[in-house]
């Protein structure tokens, strides 16, 4: 039997038939593409927190490392009273502790998000070194003496430029990949339609 030969009615049901089907493909179609750009956007949005966190440690450690230097200097130029240096040299075990600490948060969380570097690592590297040659400095350190405090900074002058530039490097390189996901963001998310005016 050909269409032709069909009732009005029945052929008017046929095409209604095959327009709510199309109607139907076309809206789950809409909501497959809505459910994928949504389920895009929730990783977009952990990942992007996850940065967020990340250089937020970054910075955590940047500020505690400027303290562990400062407790240094404090050492020298307070270390005369004994009080004072044991009170010192607390702080700046405590503030070397501290920033490894960090550095080792920071190494986790960007392996988690596939962005391992070995900034990280030199970081922690170059912090070894100059603890132990503040430490070694530290042997020649006479409280009796009044230019003690001189003597031993001479020793490792300029010696904390290199870890601070370590972790400057981590900061820069976690804003460079926040850039990154931000760009990246907005080439994926599709621009809006017109509303039709009628």
């Amino acid at each position: 039997m050909h269409l032709n030969q069909l009732k009005i009615g029945v052929r008017l049901g046929l095409l209604g038939a095959f327009f709510f089907a199309a109607l139907m493909v076309v809206a789950a179609t809409g909501w497959l593409s809505m459910q994928a750009a949504s389920t895009r956007s929730a990783a977009a949005l952990a990942r992007s927190v996850a940065l967020s966190e990340a250089i937020d440690t970054a910075r955590s450690a940047q500020v505690t490392f400027k303290i562990h230097v400062q407790d240094w200097k404090d050492i020298l130029l307070r270390g005369n009273d004994p009080a004072a240096l044991a009170k010192y040299r607390d702080a700046f075990a405590g503030s070397s502790t501290s920033t490894r600490a960090q550095l080792q948060a920071l190494d986790a969380k960007l392996a988690a998000l596939g962005l391992s570097t070995p900034l990280v690592a030199e970081s922690l590297r170059t912090q070894v070194t100059l603890d132990a040659n503040y430490l070694t400095a530290l042997r020649q350190y006479d409280s009796s003496r009044t230019d003690s405090a001189h003597v031993v900074d001479a020793l490792v002058k300029g010696m904390d430029r290199e870890p601070t530039r370590k972790i400057d490097d981590i900061v820069a390189f976690i804003g460079v990949q926040t850039q990154r996901l931000t760009v990246d963001m907005a080439l994926k998310t599709p621009a809006p339609t017109a509303t039709p005016p009628w």
